[in-house]
């Protein structure tokens, strides 16, 4: 039996992440050099999704829409939800001359007994409607609904920054989901929670985000035989789909220790956020990796701890390597040649 590992890894491949490395060839040959060589000898593959829900559910054999509010509910309840469900996130808007924006996807440092009170205040306000708001985490709410909301919506990431206007639900239900939203704006401006952090100096969940529509399939074959992730919506899929499910281990090592010894594996790394700590993702991911497949090339079989690793970067692009099928006649590529 075979033993396939594939990274997960959003954003590794991104260019502002990568800028310390431009211009310093120690650098890049001496610290980053095993993901160098995983990347100039790995078989590319195109993918036609970059964004990291959908290009899970595109790997785990799914097709259409992400149904990403029921999967992360999943994770948050242990179940899947008895109704239509959507994501309300709360989120930071400010006006911007003629259009509003999106500042942050979600406001971190929201407690979860603030939490708890901006939505009790929203449903004591909205009791008639046929829906109510329920916590899945401080960050994390959700609209649990009578019917279907009709509308089509868009995750909060790819909204950040931008004019919110040209990202608001469509469909036969969006005059009264945006009617709604416009009034749950005016009640968080004006509660008591939000008022004093602003008067703390932090941002107010000034808003709710809507996305997420769809059901989760009540039955559901995945690829792989564990899954070890963080994310809501990846986790929730493998929760699911009745997979051993965990949280990312801190290093290749202990992934390969703790990982079925056979199958396929899908491990989504917690990246760090300093451009300098992709080093410390070559030293604790890659290298263990890359060492692993070469004892696999070069020793027995019954030795083998890997058969194969994939770096999913959520770039559009997948990069297999395995042995017998390394590019040898390549020259090693420099990390900043493969910036997005």
């Amino acid at each position: 039996m075979s033993r396939h590992i594939s990274l997960l890894v959003p954003g590794l491949l991104a260019g502002g992440g990568m800028a310390a490395f431009d211009g310093d060839p120690v650098m890049s040959a001496g610290d980053v050099g095993a993901l160098e060589w995983l990347l100039t000898l790995a078989e590319c593959q195109q993918l036609a999704e970059t964004d990291t829900p959908a290009l899970v559910w595109q790997q785990a054999g799914q097709t259409g829409p992400v149904p990403a509010a029921a999967l992360s509910y999943i994770h948050d309840f242990g179940e899947l939800p008895r109704s239509p469900v959507l994501r309300a996130d709360p989120v930071y808007l400010e006006a911007d001359r003629d259009c509003v924006r999106m500042l942050s996807a979600e406001v971190a440092d929201l407690e979860l007994d603030q939490a708890r009170q901006l939505i009790a205040e929203i449903n004591a306000q909205f009791s008639d409607e046929p829906w109510r708001l329920v916590p899945g985490t401080a960050q994390r709410w959700y609209l649990l609904l009578d019917k279907d909301a009709a509308i089509v919506t868009q995750a909060p990431e790819s909204v950040l920054g931008a004019n919110i206007h040209d990202y608001m639900p469509v469909g036969e239900g969006q005059r009264y989901w945006r009617s709604i939203i416009n009034e749950i704006q005016m009640l968080m401006f004006s509660s008591p929670v939000n008022q004093r952090r602003q008067e703390e100096g932090r941002i107010p969940a000034s808003s709710l985000w809507l996305w997420g529509e769809g059901d989760a399939p009540s039955l559901l074959s995945l690829p792989w035989a564990a899954l070890y992730s963080s994310a809501p919506v990846v986790a929730g899929l493998g929760l699911q789909g009745g997979l051993p499910v965990a949280k990312a281990p801190l290093t290749a090592q202990k992934l390969l220790d703790m990982a079925p010894p056979t199958g396929h594996i899908l491990c989504q790394p917690v990246l760090p956020g300093a451009q300098s700590d992709l080093v410390a993702f070559n030293h604790d991911w890659v290298l263990p990796l890359y060492k692993a497949l070469q004892c696999g090339m070069f020793g027995s079989r019954s030795k083998r701890q890997l058969d194969s690793v994939e770096l999913l970067p959520a770039n559009g692009v997948s990069y297999r390597l395995s042995p017998g099928k390394w590019q040898w006649w390549r020259q090693r590529r420099r990390i900043d040649s493969f910036l997005e």
